[in-house]
């Protein structure tokens, strides 16, 4: 939430023209310095890592994360009584 406009001591956030001048730099931009997932986010680096197999592990570590494991239950059958 921003601050009200006259509260000077308060962060009022970046304008959009600024957020457009950091972030639309093109993907040229981004090849220089990211590895070819194009991961703009820290790793998670093990030893001996290089920048593609620390994104890699990163990824894999939020999919296994993200994944919803359903419990072992009995499977119920409904009969209908006529």
């Amino acid at each position: 939430m921003n601050a009200p406009a006259n509260s000077a001591n308060e962060y009022q956030g970046a304008s959009a023209s600024d957020i457009r001048r950091h972030y639309d730099v093109g993907n040229a931009f981004y090849r220089l310095w990211l590895d070819r997932t194009m991961t703009y986010s820290a790793a998670l680096w093990e030893k001996d890592d290089d920048l593609s197999a620390a994104q890699l592990r990163k990824l894999d570590f939020h999919i296994k994360q993200a994944r919803v494991h359903r419990p072992v239950t009995s499977v119920m059958h409904h009969r209908s009584c006529l």
